[in-house]
Order: structure tokens, then sequence, then C-alpha cells
């Protein structure tokens, strides 16, 4: 087996960042040239209905207008939105001044269905960006995620770290009838059982039997604060969800996130073995493999699908919501299950991909994976969103996919 990377690649945009002009500031700019005290109460005005501002193009694509307002004197304005920001290529969206004005700007033409989150990071005059000196893929993440939300958007999404985005959403986005709010958030007690397993939070969704369905999701503390568990009630009061018991599986943090969910990590044996056992043994579970799905984002898509191919006596579900396949292993875990007959436990599972078609990187690994699976005859679907990898975009499609699993009356 190859050994794998230990961190992501960082590749620049296939295509170029889809900046064009503003008609709107263009405009303004226009007819109140020699204005600016009247320029600037325009732009006060626009900033007051809500931003972004979105101006409806042709062929299902719209223009996008950023605003930031400054409060002292700036020397540049990074936007930073998920997958539309180029990482290797910050500057292709800095924001350019509106002469005369507090305003900055920059738009975008994106198709109708586009949906990210995104903050501006600010660089007072004489400063140097904080960007640019953030060395390696976890400081400048975590220099990029610390940006300001847009304080005239109300949409906004925690990131992993807590910090406020903003989310911008165009008017065909897809949605969830029983949408995520970090405003809505339970209080959580977290199990610690030792060394050897991962803090977790079992939490009864509706009124579960033993053999309920059982969901395990990693990184189980951010979607404790995005308000996961309050969406779910809703879902199961509403007669649309199935009762289910909800493992929130603590990650530990960004580094034991790195290590524990990395390629050859013993989590997922972990789960399938010790957690198992104590939600057996604690618990009163007694889970069966075709309603028990393991689930999980970027690192955690990847854990998911490992954990589901190598122990589907354990797992017969999986969601991955943008794998990290940027690393070979699942795909070579795949291949290796594969070359010989499938056993009864591996015909049996079903595999749920997503990924963003902003997601350059993971698009065409996910597509490759998809159509492995397919071909070695495993039951494999892959939707793909207009997208990036990112929270806001991920917990739009969860409940919805948490529902196609375990419905509340399945067809």
């Amino acid at each position: 087996m190859t050994p794998p990377p230990n961190q992501p690649p960082k590749v620049p945009r296939p295509t170029p960042v889809p900046r064009v002009s503003s008609p709107l500031i263009s405009r303004l700019v226009e007819r109140y040239a020699g204005e600016l005290h009247r320029l600037q109460g325009q732009l006060d005005d626009l900033a007051a209905t809500g931003l972004p501002f979105v101006e409806a193009g042709q062929d299902g694509r719209s223009t996008v207008t950023f605003l930031y307002r400054q409060r002292q004197a700036l020397d540049s304005v990074l936007l930073f939105a998920n997958r539309l920001t180029d990482e290797t290529q910050l500057a292709q969206t800095l924001l350019d001044p509106i002469e005369g004005t507090a305003y900055w700007f920059a738009a975008f033409e994106m198709e109708d269905d586009w949906r990210a989150s995104y903050c501006f990071i600010p660089t007072p005059a004489g400063a140097r960006p904080s960007w640019q000196d953030a060395a390696g893929h976890n400081r400048l993440r975590a220099a990029l995620d610390a940006g300001e939300a847009d304080p005239y958007n109300a949409r906004v999404c925690p990131n992993r770290g807590g910090n406020l985005l903003s989310v911008v959403e165009l008017g065909s986005a897809p949605s969830s009838a029983y949408p995520l709010s970090h405003q809505k958030v339970e209080q959580v007690s977290w199990v610690e059982a030792g060394e050897e397993l991962p803090a977790y939070s079992l939490l009864r969704v509706g009124e579960p039997g033993p053999q309920a369905p059982l969901v395990l999701i990693f990184d189980g503390e951010v979607w404790a604060e995005q308000g996961l568990p309050a969406a779910l009630r809703r879902a199961v009061a509403a007669g649309a969800l199935a009762d289910l018991n909800l493992v929130l599986v603590h990650s530990g943090g960004r580094e034991q996130r790195w290590q524990e969910l990395g390629a050859n990590s013993p989590l997922v044996g972990t789960l399938a073995g010790p957690l198992m056992d104590r939600l057996r043994q604690e618990h009163g579970l007694s889970p069966r493999p075709e309603r028990t799905l393991l689930a999980g984002q970027s690192l955690g898509a990847m854990a998911s699908l490992i954990g589901a191919l190598s122990y589907p006596e354990v797992f017969g579900l999986a969601l991955a919501q943008s794998a990290s396949l940027w690393d070979p292993t699942a795909q070579q875990i795949l291949e290796e299950v594969g070359q010989g007959e499938l056993s009864p436990a591996h015909r049996q599972l079903e595999l749920v991909l997503e990924c963003g078609r902003q997601e350059w990187v993971l698009l065409e690994p996910n597509q490759h994976f998809f159509r492995s699976a397919r071909e070695l005859g495993f039951e494999a679907r892959l939707e793909v969103f207009n997208g990036g990898h990112d929270y806001a975009c991920w917990r739009a499609s969860l409940p919805e996919r948490l529902i196609e699993f375990f419905p509340a009356y399945p067809v």
C-alpha cells in the first residue's frame, strides 16, 4: 500500500476565479460622480438591505457583489469565500476600494445553486496581512478562519473552531426542511471512557428502542455546536425521521483529529470494537449493521468509508461528505476488498458520498471512488452540490441524508 501524504495538496484552481465587474457598483459610481457624500449614503442604504447583493443574470447565473465597510484606515481587505478563494493565490479575491468612500467591493458570476461560507480579513494601514505570515496548512487555515463575518448578512454558520462565518446562498441552493441552527444548541454531556476510547455522547432522538437506527458521527463536538441534535428532534417530531440513537464522537481537537482520522488510524477499529461493546453493555443497545450508519466530513468522511469497508459486519451504512480522498487509503482498501468475491456483509453495504463542484482537489477522486465501488459491485451513490469544503453545505444536506437512510415510515 502506498504511504499516504499527511497534508492535503495545495493545487491551484483549475479555472480562474470568476471575478466580474459589478453592474450595481458601476451604476452608482457613475451616477454620483463628484458627489461622494451621496455615493457613501447610497452604499450605506444598500448595505442596510442585506448583503451580498445578488443581480440575476442569464443561463442560471447571477452576479454576486460583496461589500465591506472599513472602520479604520486599511491597506487591503481579503474576501475568504470557501473554495471560491484559492489558498494558493489569495490575491485573486482581494477587494477593491470604492474611491472616496469607506467601502471595498468585489463581484463574481456564480451559478444560482451556489452556497458558501465567507469572511473578510482586513489589514490595517502599515500592517502585514496575517495570511501572508501563516506557514503550513493548519496555520493558514487558522488565520483565514479567524476573519470577520459580514455584519450586513444575517445568515451565519460556525466553523469547526466556533468562529461565526457568514453564508451566501443563491436562490436555487438546496435546503433542508429541518435546518440546523447554532442558536438551537442542546447541552451535551461527554462520556470519558479512558484512553482507549474517544469521548462520546449518546443522545436518544425520539424514543428509540435497543435495535433502533444508530448513527455515529465524527467531529461530534462540532455538530453539537451546529445544532444537529435539535434539528433531528424536529424531524422526528414532524414524522419525517425514525427515532434513532445518535452517537457524537469527539475529535479531541484539530491536531488530534489529524492523527485519529488520518490514514492507518486505529480509531475506526476502536469504534467497531470497544465502543460498540460499550454501547451494548453500558447503554443497552443492540444495533444491527443494516441500521448502523458511520458518518463524517472531510477526514471523518474518509474514515467513514474505511470503517464501512473494513468492518461491514458492524457499519452497514456510510455517509461521506467531501471525503478527503486526496489520501489514497480508502481507494486502496476498496480495491483490495474488491479483488475477490465480495462477502455477504460487503454486498449489503450502502455507501453515500457527497462532494462539491467547487472542490477541485476532491471532486475527481470522489468520482473515481464512486465509479470503482459501483464497478466492484457495491451499492454506492454520489451527490454533487455547488459548494466547497464547507459546514455551510454539509449542514444543509445532513438532515435530509439521514431521513433518506432512516425514514419514519420506510417505503
